[in-house]
C-alpha cells in the first residue's frame, strides 16, 4: 500500500530509542525525509549510520540536560535542515518502575518534566512550523501503563494518562488548522530487537513487580510487541490514509488492552 508519504519531511523526537529508530526507518522507507534528534550523541550518530541504506536521514544532537529546554532548539536545527515538517512523532519517555514509597516526589518532577512538558515543548515547536495548508500528522507514543495502570508503574501511568489527555486536548485545538493528532499506546515490549514467546520466556527482562503481577502476559496474541509493529503503526498515522482519524489511540499491544469504552 502506497501511504503517499514521499517527499514529506518528519522529525522524530528521539532516534535514539528502539521505538523512534524503528519509526524512523519505516518513514524513511516510504520515502519521507526525517530528522532525529537525541541528547546522546553516540547513539544519535549509531542510529543515523543504522538508517544510511534507508533514505534521507539527519541527525540534529540535543544539548544534554533537560529535554524540555532542548526541543525548540532541535526542531530549529531540523527544519533549516530540511524545512517545514509534515509529520511530528514524539519518542519522549521511557516508562519509570516503582511503587508510590520507591519513586521520591523529586524524581516524578523530572521524570513528567521529561514526558510531558518536554512533549508539550516539542509539539508547541513543530507545529508552529507546520505547512499552513493543512494536512500535518502528530504522532505521540504512550505506553500502555497510560491505559492500564499498576501500582508497580505508579509514575508511568500517570504520566501516560496525562499524555493521553494532551493528545486528545490538542487535536480539538489543531483539527480546524487541519493537522490531526494521534496516539499509539506501545504495549509491552521485549528487551531485544526480536519478539520472543510469552509462555516460554515469561519473566525475561522484567522486575520482580512485574513477574509478580504477571504483567505483559496477558495479550491475546501472546507475544511481545515490536519497535516494527508501532512504526507501521505510526506510518498509517502519518499517512493520507488516516486523514479523518484524530484524538484518537491505536492499542499495539496484542490485544492487552481490554476495555471496551
Amino acid at each position: 500500500m502506497d501511504l503517499s508519504l514521499s517527499g514529506k519531511t518528519a522529525i522524530v523526537s528521539n532516534g535514539c530509542s528502539p521505538f523512534g529508530s524503528a519509526v524512523a526507518a519505516r518513514l524513511l522507507q516510504e520515502g519521507a525525509r526525517v530528522a532525529i534528534g537525541g541528547q546522546d550523541a553516540r547513539a544519535l550518530w549509531g542510529a543515523i549510520a543504522a538508517l544510511g541504506a534507508h533514505g534521507e536521514a539527519r541527525a540534529i544532537p540535543m544539548p544534554e540536560g533537560d529535554p524540555a529546554a532542548g526541543m525548540p532548539q532541535m526542531v530549529r536545527a531540523a527544519v533549516v535542515t530540511f524545512g517545514a515538517p509534515d509529520i511530528l512523532v514524539a519518542d519522549v519517555c521511557a516508562p519509570l518502575e516503582g511503587t508510590l514509597d520507591a519513586v521520591p516526589a523529586e524524581r516524578l518532577a523530572q521524570y513528567l518534566r521529561d514526558g510531558l512538558v518536554a512533549l508539550w515543548a516539542f509539539v508547541q515547536a513543530g507545529a508552529a512550523h507546520m505547512p499552513k495548508e493543512g494536512g500535518g500528522r502528530i504522532i505521540v507514543l504512550v505506553n500502555a501503563a497510560g491505559k492500564i495502570p499498576s501500582s508497580d508503574f505508579l509514575a508511568a501511568a500517570v504520566l501516560g494518562a496525562a499524555q493521553h489527555a494532551f493528545v486528545k486536548s490538542v487535536s480539538d485545538h489543531f483539527g480546524p488548522k487541519g493537522i490531526t493528532v494521534n496516539a499509539v499506546c506501545v504495549g509491552a515490549a521485549a528487551p531485544g530487537p526480536q519478539a520472543r514467546s510469552i509462555g516460554a520466556e515469561p519473566y525475561l527482562g522484567r522486575g520482580l513487580g512485574q513477574q509478580e503481577s504477571g504483567w505483559g502476559t496477558a495479550p491475546p496474541l501472546g507475544r511481545w510487541c515490536t519497535p516494527d509493529q508501532v512504526a507501521d503503526a505510526v506510518a498509517f498515522l502519518a499517512s493520507a490514509r488516516a486523514g479523518f482519524v484524530t484524538g484518537a489511540n491505536i492499542d499495539v499491544d496484542g490485544g492487552q488492552q481490554r476495555m471496551i469504552f
